[in-house]
């Protein structure tokens, strides 16, 4: 019963501040509280597993806006500036893509699902915090997965192909922890990640007006302002 509490509270709140979003423009204001965490990726690596089953899809990695032509996928889930600063800032892309059915009318690929990756560095754009990375790190920074498709372990195996990837667009480089944020008031992807092998590892907080922001972020990385 407790749980079940908490459960609502969190997610009253999570939806209250999704819902102060959206009313208030984010020039004029923006507040940012988000628990920070590490995906270990040693011991049982049960997270990693692929559950990819019978799904029709085929995955890769997307690096460069101008080159790729899953370009227009991306940009159809988070739009077109929003894809290309993200990859102007090193960031990479894994995507799901759902394979034409043999035989129907060709329709070309539909996006099922993505994930964002930086290694190196991560910036945040929307608090210009500058996040330097070990070189056995990534952050993740961005999640989705096509509402008919979700439940069915789609984000896991995208999890799976993007750090035995990176690995190759690195240079050999081997991942072994993934770093994330998740809003303070979103149970639900607290608890997912949690269950994913996540531990804490820091906290991220401040607040914009009127362009003017201040934000901390607390963990054991090198943080600085990009500005």
């Amino acid at each position: 019963m407790i749980y079940g509490l908490k459960f609502c509270v969190t997610n009253f709140f999570y939806h209250l501040e999704i819902l102060g979003r959206r009313i208030v423009p984010s020039w004029l204001a923006a507040a940012r509280w988000q628990q920070l965490w590490i995906l270990p990726l040693t011991g049982e690596k049960k997270w990693v597993s692929d559950v990819r089953g019978d799904l029709p899809l085929e995955m890769r990695i997307v690096r460069n806006s101008c080159e790729s032509a899953d370009f227009g996928l991306l940009a159809s889930q988070c739009g077109k500036e929003m894809a290309q600063m993200r990859l102007a800032s090193g960031a990479f892309a894994a995507v799901a893509v759902e394979k034409p059915a043999a035989g129907g009318e060709s329709m070309g690929p539909v996006l099922a699902g993505v994930v964002w990756f930086s290694t190196g560095k991560y910036l945040d754009l929307d608090t210009r915090l500058e996040i330097l990375l070990q070189p056995s790190d990534a952050w993740l920074f961005g999640a989705w997965v096509r509402r008919d498709l979700r439940g069915r372990g789609l984000y896991q195996c995208l999890l799976n192909f993007s750090v035995s990837e990176l690995g190759g667009a690195m240079g050999g480089a081997m991942i072994d922890r993934v770093w994330l944020g998740t809003d303070r008031s979103n149970h639900l992807s607290r608890l997912v990640h949690q269950r994913l092998g996540a531990r804490p590892a820091g906290v991220c907080y401040g607040v914009k007006i009127l362009g003017a922001g201040r934000y901390r972020c607390r963990c054991d990385l090198a943080v600085r302002s990009a500005d």
